[in-house]
Formats: C-alpha cells, structure tokens, sequence
C-alpha cells in the first residue's frame, strides 16, 4: 500500500508521488507539515459533526425544526432534510442580497434564521420540502443553530471540545471574525487577495479552517468509528434523492458517485472565496483523498482522478459539483465573493492527461 500526496498552497503546485508506507490502511491523503503549508478555510467538506447529536440520542433525525425553533414556520422541514438538502428552504446567500442587506455589516446565523422567519412572504424559490435535492448554504447554517440550542455551547466550542481537542486536530478551528487579521489569506486565480465580505460571519456552512494532516485525522476518526457508528455512518453514506437516473447522489452531509459496477465515492468538495477542496472517501478500497489549497484553481477538483489508482472509478464526463447550487455566471452582482470562471487548461490538469490511459497507473504501480 502506498500514500499518494496532493497538497496546493498559494505558491505551490500539485505534487504527485507514492513513497511506500506501511501501516497506513491504505489512506491516500494530503499531509503537509507547518512550515510549508497555510491553513485552509474548508466550506462543505465538515459537515459530518452534525449526525452526532442525533447518536447521541439528543435529536431524532425526523423531527421538524420548528420543534426547536416555533417561530420557524417551514412545516416540513427536519433535521433529516436539513442534512441532505431536501429542506426546500432558500439559500441565504442569495436572499441576503436579494433583501437588500446592508454590506457593511456582518452578517450572523441568528440574522439568517430571523430573516427567514420575518420575511417569509418576501422570499423566492421556496419549495415543499422533501421534493427535490437542491445544495443549500441555509441548511447547514440552522444546523449549527441547533447544535447551539441543544448543546448550550456556541457552535465553534463545540466543535473544539467534542472534535478537535479530542482528536488532536490542532491546526483546525471555527473562524470568528475576531480571526480576520490572524488566518492566512486566501487568492483567486488570478492570484488577487480576497477580502473578507458580510457573509464571513455565518458558520456551519463554511469557515472551519485547517489542514490536510487534521483532514486525515478526521478520516482516520470515521474509518475507525471513533466518532459515529456503524448504523450512523450507514444512514450518511445513504442516497436520499433519487428523482434523477445517474451516479450522483446525496447523503446526510456526503455528496456520493454510486457506480453500475457496485463501486461507491463518498466525498464532498468545498469552496469559499480563494479556498477550495477535495475530500474523497474510497470506502471499499479504504482510500481517502484530501488535497486543499488557497488560490483558487478548478484543477483541484480533479483530484477525483486520483481514484483510478484503486479502481475503475473515474468517468471523464463528470462535472464538478457546484456547491452554491446555482452557476457562478449568474452572481456576478456579489462583488468579491464568487470568482470569475476559470479555464482550466491543458498545462493546468496533469491528472486528466495522466489518466488517459489506464495502463499508466498500472504501470506506474508496478
């Protein structure tokens, strides 16, 4: 078994190679040491520490959010559809600005939370919940809410003393905007800064920062039920929308591939201004993929390719998934916070070329 390293910072481009290890159950991951490598915000790829309150009996999966909130009045939507994106509720993302807020101020989870039950008539793209998948930051930022409510800590303390510190993930931590003049920055492609905007205030959905070495600490905890289990982690890798014909899907907190051949990808990808991630899971084959970086580049999601190392995985078709769940060419009015769209070119996807044909992995393995 072999570890493979794919680590990206803002001056450094992805590094491919395969040391032999042992004792590693076969993790294919992004180490990194701390000289080398900036801490990156990850949006999306840690939402798994929501379904703990719901092991441990504190939450039931179906109950509607309103049982914990009564003036959110969505019927309907539970913690289940909260966590695989089903809610039917908008993106705050989007109806932030579309409500006219003031972009000078931050804006918080509890800001969200009254929004949506204050200007519930003035709000679009409602729908019933339970109809139909749709990506939605909101979801994830309630999530925390009610981690809050349950668990009478605020949400990055809670994360620190029942995650972090436990596991020893020491490089990873909740942004508060107390942090803005301290966390390393992040760059678009064009190798620009990117500012901080109104919407770095909410959590849930994104500003955990860390580092690929925490990531594989976490995988390592998931692999091991150190955190879930068995059961638990069988209803997140779960496909719940299955409208649709084809090999995406989602589970609770996971985006998944299920293959014809049997085979399945649990991953999920983040993104947030300069920062964007991979985190992919081979749970048949005990692999894990992780690489992150802070200027942004599509090349990133690429990573994917990694899995033909293991396996038939991957299909040359395949988009990226869009976590916003709309396009980016239609948010052009937030200024600073979606980037422009990136053509990735031939010099920028070594991975694709180098998967074109399967008989070089093989090669290469031998």
């Amino acid at each position: 078994m072999g570890l493979v390293i794919a680590s990206i910072t803002a001056a450094q481009a992805i590094q491919l190679f395969k040391p032999q290890l042992v004792c590693i159950s076969g993790i294919c991951a992004g180490i990194s040491g701390q000289s080398n490598i900036y801490d990156v915000v990850i949006a999306d790829t840690c939402h798994q520490h929501d379904a703990g309150k719901w092991q441990d009996g504190k939450l039931k999966l179906d109950d509607e959010l309103n049982v914990y909130f009564p003036s959110f009045n969505f019927p309907g939507v539970t913690i289940r559809t909260l966590l695989n994106h089903r809610s039917g509720i908008p993106n705050y993302i989007y109806f932030l600005e579309n409500l006219g807020w003031d972009k000078s101020k931050y804006a918080t989870n509890e800001d969200v939370l009254n929004l949506l039950i204050t200007k519930k008539d003035s709000l679009q793209n409602i729908a019933s919940p339970n109809t139909k998948f749709t990506y939605c930051n909101t979801n994830y930022a309630l999530l925390a809410l009610l981690i809050e409510k349950v668990s009478g800590k605020k949400y990055p303390d809670f994360i620190r003393t029942n995650f972090f510190e436990p596991l020893q993930m020491n490089n990873s931590f909740v942004f508060s905007l107390a942090d803005t003049n301290t966390v390393n920055p992040s760059y678009d492609w064009k190798e620009r800064l990117m500012p901080f905007n109104f919407l770095d205030g909410v959590y849930g959905d994104k500003n955990i920062y860390t580092t690929p070495r925490d990531l594989l600490i976490w995988d390592r905890a998931l692999s091991c039920n150190l955190l879930f289990s068995t059961e638990t982690l069988t209803e997140a890798y779960a496909p719940y929308s299955n409208e649709k014909p084809g090999i995406k899907n989602y589970g609770l907190g996971w985006r998944m591939n299920i293959y014809p051949t049997g085979k399945k990808i649990v991953f999920h990808n983040g993104w947030w201004h300069g920062n964007n991630a991979v985190f992919i899971r081979l749970l048949q084959d005990s692999a894990t993929i992780i690489v992150v970086g802070n200027k942004f580049t599509r090349a990133i999601y690429h990573a994917r390719e990694l899995c033909n190392i293991f396996g038939e995985y991957f299909i040359d078709q395949e988009e990226e998934e869009n976590e916003t769940g709309r396009n980016n060419d239609s948010l052009s009015g937030i200024k600073n916070l979606f980037l422009p769209k990136q053509k990735l070119t031939h010099k920028e996807s070594p991975l694709k070329e180098f998967f074109k044909d399967k008989n070089k992995v093989n090669q290469k393995e031998n």
